[in-house]
């Protein structure tokens, strides 16, 4: 496999913690006073429950050819996390957006359009939210196959295509999808790109860059999620799937994007604005159908019933995954 993958694939993880003063201030300062949907922010968006020490232990348990972990935050850092450990480092959002001025930022979608630039990663990374973690074995070839392409990891749900109705993030789907209409022809909607880790090429994500520019850099600029972000998951998974041969950057011209189904039995999403029992129950069921990558969605508007469901699955977490990873001091 080309990549580095004989060392293991890096891995970039994104990561806020809403408590520093100073992110704080910022986001007093630039928050949209609009009360429009459109610029409605959601109190868990930001939250810290405490998952990243669990992420960071799963890859050291389930992933130990991981070659490098970039941990993309404002500019603060866990104060349980050793910086002198190695095979870790912590990246600002400063050294990732070439426009300052789109600084501060508190925008995912324009974040994640800007992961390429990280200097030092090594060929296709992986990336995961701080929300996603492993529970089984992880090995590059479910991610990269043989030929120096992608596997495209595909859920059974369709993408939103309503650009008025849903949660902005469903409405920049419906946006996005229309970008990739626009450029390849009429597509039916898509499936929904799995909420677990996903490969992303620095190389492809160029190419992203030059065919549409404006949409990336209006993305970029964007401090916080609108309609007309571009959802880089949509963008680029489908790209790889629909652009045709003569259009295709002369590095993938030989490669193959194969689609990978991802089932329950792959990865399970447990939302903690679900009643306690059935959170309870997702778990029971998790430990007994052993899914490879789990994602706990701090999803719960009321902060008191989020900090109770927290803490259990903080437990159950603590259960899995007992012995600190050498990234904790």
């Amino acid at each position: 496999m080309t990549g580095g993958t004989d060392e293991g694939l890096d891995v970039v993880i994104t990561w806020v913690d809403e408590s520093d003063p100073a992110w704080q201030e910022q986001l007093r300062q630039y928050r949209p006073s609009s009360s429009s949907p459109e610029h409605q922010i959601s109190g868990p968006r930001f939250r810290d429950p405490g998952l990243l020490t669990y992420v960071l232990r799963s890859l050291e348990r389930y992933y130990p050819e991981m070659r490098k972990i970039w941990l993309v935050t404002s500019g603060h850092k866990p104060d349980w996390l050793d910086l002198q450990a190695p095979d870790i480092e912590l990246v600002s959002h400063a050294d990732l957006f070439p426009e300052r001025a789109h600084l501060p930022t508190f925008n995912s979608m324009a974040i994640e359009c800007h992961l390429h630039r990280i200097s030092g990663l090594r060929g296709p990374f992986l990336y995961f939210n701080d929300d996603v973690m492993l529970l089984a074995r992880l090995t590059p070839d479910q991610f990269l196959s043989g030929d120096g392409g992608h596997v495209v990891p595909l859920e059974n749900f369709p993408m939103p295509s309503s650009l008025v109705r849903g949660e902005t993030v469903d409405r920049s789907l419906a946006y996005t999808g229309l970008l990739l209409q626009e450029r390849f022809g009429h597509l039916e909607p898509g499936l929904l790109v799995a909420h677990g880790p996903q490969i992303y090429d620095p190389r492809w994500m160029n190419y992203l860059w030059q065919q549409w520019p404006n949409e990336l850099a209006r993305t970029s600029c964007r401090r916080f999620r609108q309609t007309d972000c571009v959802a880089l998951r949509y963008l680029y998974y489908y790209t790889l799937l629909h652009c045709p041969a003569h259009q295709r950057p002369a590095f993938s011209v030989a490669a193959s994007y194969p689609v990978r189904m991802i089932s329950s039995d792959d990865l399970r999403v447990v939302l903690t604005r679900e009643e306690s029992e059935n959170v309870r129950k997702s778990m029971a069921e998790i430990a007994v159908s052993e899914p490879q990558y789990l994602c706990i969605n701090d999803d719960e508007a009321n902060e008191v019933d989020g900090r109770q469901k927290m803490g259990f699955l903080l437990d159950w977490l603590k259960s899995r995954l007992p012995e600190p990873s050498r990234w904790e001091l």
